[in-house]
């Protein structure tokens, strides 16, 4: 009597929240028995939130075990999801795989394992509307299109839909995607800028700490601040739309004497390196400018460089450049410093070329060859020592630009890629263009 008075179906059908082991990336054989794997993203728990209770049953499943479930939803948040999809959604399923996220966008090496994929955001009632079969421009159907060959859009964001959720808390964002556009940043082309800010400038959607280099508020480094230069010098700064001066770095550093905190200002930087353009053996700016600055400053300040090896995303104007395999990672190391005020520590990343190849080889699989999905899909590939790595890649290609991308059925946030600077960019990437 009470389940028909709150309108609620006893046949309901069961959602499952799916979650990976992630065994490949384990420090030992078998699965990782670790509970961060197990917990879905904000954004897959903000999509469990407004999934209708009245109609469906949600609780958080492992991917394996999705055969008693009717939907499994899967957040795609890296190229590390789709072997885990591959490796440890079972192949005689019965359920509907629902795949979506940041890293859900060429499905092609993945789709024999998927039913449903969702490009990019799924704010609002749109889960609803997805689970009861409803045709939407964002969303493919392998029902519909098994070869990927429709043309589709991307979501964008409501950010004036419950926040709330209908049926649990989700957590608030300010801002989707970024107006500054830098050439190689997938989040800004391939998402809608959307905005609750009066700002026009950059905000971060959802951390306070994290802003423009240029921008940022020196008072909230004492927690911790995120920004980037993501370019080691002005002139890749400026192939990349990324435009930042040496003087503007040291006048920001000069600029902590008016911070209202006295105590240790620390802040993560954002490098990138391993542009097609660049060999190494690099020299990082900051690491300059710090030194300049380091006598004329009363503030102590230590920088984090968080260094990432640049991949061609789809959608930005760089999606057709080449991946450049050299190994950038023994030259960031050389970027410490101490001084008296200011100290610079090159922090861990694991983006060497062997990662950041798989991304860049899933970016862009067409699937014309699924002799190449099939052997980069196992282990002893991923496993193999680079240099047997390497020249496989070699030989598909990848370490030479292409003519066109094969996401171009997708037109993204920023309505495709943006003609000009994509020409611009290309004149750059070959020198014969200024980058200011």
């Amino acid at each position: 009597m009470c389940t028909e008075m709150l309108g609620v179906s006893e046949n309901r059908r069961l959602v499952g929240i799916g979650y990976f082991k992630n065994p490949l990336f384990s420090e030992r054989d078998g699965r990782v028995e670790n509970d961060a794997y197990m917990q879905p993203y904000s954004g897959l728990r903000d999509v469990a939130a407004r999934i209708d209770r009245r109609s469906y049953s949600v609780k958080p499943i492992y991917v394996g075990a999705a055969t008693e479930t009717d939907y499994l939803l899967i957040s795609m948040i890296s190229f590390y999801d789709f072997y885990n999809l591959r490796d440890e959604v079972p192949a005689n399923r019965s359920c509907q795989v629902i795949v979506g996220g940041p890293a859900c966008h060429n499905i092609r090496s993945v789709i024999d394992h998927i039913d449903v994929a969702v490009f990019g955001r799924c704010d609002g009632n749109a889960i609803n509307r997805i689970l009861s079969g409803e045709r939407m421009p964002n969303v493919w159907r392998k029902s519909d299109d098994p070869m990927f060959e429709g043309r589709y859009t991307v979501g964008a964001a409501d950010l004036n839909s419950d926040q709330r959720g209908l049926f649990g808390p989700v957590h608030t964002e300010k801002s989707v995607g970024c107006p500054v556009k830098c050439s190689f940043c997938f989040y800004s082309h391939w998402n809608h800028f959307v905005s609750n800010s009066t700002e026009s400038r950059y905000s971060s959607g959802t951390a306070p700490y994290e802003d423009y280099f240029t921008q940022l508020d020196w008072s909230r480094c004492a927690r911790g601040g995120v920004t980037a230069l993501d370019g080691v010098n002005e002139q890749t700064r400026g192939r990349v739309n990324k435009r930042i001066s040496y003087k503007q770095i040291v006048d920001k550093l000069l600029s902590i004497n008016d911070s209202d905190y006295h105590g240790l200002h620390r802040a993560k930087v954002y490098i990138m390196y391993g542009y097609p353009w660049e060999s190494p053996g690099l020299a990082l700016d900051l690491v300059d400018a710090c030194r300049e600055a380091d006598s004329r400053i009363d503030r102590k300040l230590l920088f984090k460089l968080q260094c990432s090896h640049f991949i061609p995303f789809p959608k930005t104007p760089m999606e057709l450049a080449a991946f450049n395999p050299n190994n950038f990672r023994d030259n960031a190391r050389e970027w410490a410093f101490e001084g008296n005020n200011i100290r610079v520590a090159p922090g861990f990343t694991n983006q060497s070329p062997r990662l950041s190849a798989l991304s860049a080889f899933l970016n862009r699989y067409d699937g014309k060859h699924p002799d190449w999905g099939a052997l980069f899909f196992t282990r002893r590939f991923w496993k193999s020592p680079w240099k047997t790595v390497e020249e496989t890649y070699r030989s598909w290609g990848l370490f030479d630009p292409i003519d066109r991308h094969p996401l171009d059925n997708v037109s993204a946030g920023s309505a495709g890629v943006d003609r000009h600077q994509l020409n611009e960019t290309q004149d750059l990437l070959t020198g014969k263009g200024d980058p200011k």
